[in-house]
């Protein structure tokens, strides 16, 4: 893998990222209006899709630390397959706000 991959990793989670929740939009088991990610709210509530990519994204910069702090201690040399968790992370955390945006009508405003 080189960094290349790394850059269609980090363009493809915000454009997956919009497609599922797209389908989410129209899938009248979803609530009517999404919560902003929080860590007060129940990432398992599928109805709001938004807590358990938050939590995904939150997942995938704990496995980026291990991994990294793996390799300063260890005599393993870098490779670029090790920031593939932390470009998910990223993308993810971009892809939340690409949805917020493009789907503004369907998320909660608070005053």
């Amino acid at each position: 893998m080189g960094w290349g991959a790394l850059l269609a990793i980090l363009a493809f989670c915000p454009i997956g990222l919009l497609v599922v929740l797209g389908f989410q939009v129209i899938n009248p088991r979803s609530a009517k209006l999404w919560f902003r990610p929080s860590w007060q709210l129940n990432p398992f509530n599928f109805r709001q899709p938004l807590q358990f990519f938050h939590l995904a994204a939150y997942a995938c910069f704990a496995q980026a630390l291990v991994v990294l702090a793996r390799l300063a201690v260890s005599q393993v040399s870098f490779y670029v397959e090790a920031l593939v968790p932390a470009v998910m992370a990223i993308g993810i955390l971009l892809g939340l706000q690409l949805v917020t945006l493009v789907f503004r009508a369907k998320i909660e405003h608070r005053a």
